[in-house]
């Protein structure tokens, strides 16, 4: 339906989720099921919290890890502050640390797939499945705790009991 269609139609218990063009459904998920249906490998879900911090905001990821969110993101979210949330993040948009990055977390190394140009780096965050799209020439193995960068841009929020974006 993603190659061939010019709209998708996302249907759970007989129920529309959500109605769009491909890349929408893959960018702008409605909803936690939208967002882990669509896409290969599937987008991350972390619990997390929405905490204010000074005139901004940071997600607090339940092992402790905290991610500044965008200045263009601020408003969208700013009445949500002080909410339990679920992050998600597609394993595409996030990276090993390669230098100086605000938007951290630690990933616990359950497992190393190479596939080519990249490799699937699955493991932990907290006690959160997680899986990072990095480079194919990164040295890890089982039981390493690999940094990775978090690109905020393409970050999304979704209510922690509903599961709609937020």
């Amino acid at each position: 339906a993603m190659t061939l269609a010019d709209r998708v139609v996302v249907m759970k218990d007989g129920i529309i989720e959500q109605m769009a063009d491909p890349i929408t459904l893959y960018e702008q998920p409605a909803n936690t099921f939208v967002a882990g249906f669509i896409g290969a490998p599937s987008m991350n879900f972390l619990t997390a919290h929405l905490e204010k911090v000074g005139d901004g905001l940071a997600i607090v990821l339940e092992d402790g890890s905290r991610l500044p969110v965008p200045a263009s993101r601020q408003e969208r979210y700013g009445n949500h502050a002080g909410q339990a949330v679920t992050f998600g993040i597609r394993p595409e948009h996030v990276s090993e640390v390669t230098g100086e990055s605000t938007s951290l977390a630690s990933v616990h190394t359950d497992v190393v797939e190479p596939l080519g140009s990249h490799a699937l780096l699955m493991g932990r965050i907290g006690e959160s499945k997680f899986v990072a799209q990095v480079d194919a020439h990164l040295k890890l193995k089982p039981g390493d705790v690999c940094p990775i960068h978090f690109n905020m841009d393409r970050m999304h929020l979704f209510d922690k009991n509903s599961g709609t974006v937020i």
